[in-house]
């Protein structure tokens, strides 16, 4: 499962990559990519930054949620 996912992303990556013309419409990972890295040289403290601070909603929102998400999860476990 952790290849199929592997592969379905990286299409992902590729396909916003070569149909996005604008800095407006591309996806974040692509955004990230087209600005920070360079022919000859990479801005590795400046692609962690955004990294991290582009992740940090998805956390919050998951540490909030997180006792929906394990509760729905046992719910449809049980056969009822």
């Amino acid at each position: 499962m952790g290849v199929y996912t592997f592969f379905m992303s990286w299409d992902d990556f590729l396909f916003s990559l070569i149909l996005t013309t604008r800095d407006e419409v591309r996806t974040l990972p692509v955004g990230i990519a087209v600005s920070f890295l360079g022919e000859f040289e990479y801005d590795w403290a400046g692609m962690m930054t955004v990294s991290v601070i582009s992740s940090l909603p998805i956390l919050i929102l998951f540490i909030f949620l997180n006792r929906y998400m394990v509760d729905g999860l046992t719910q449809g476990a049980i056969k009822g």
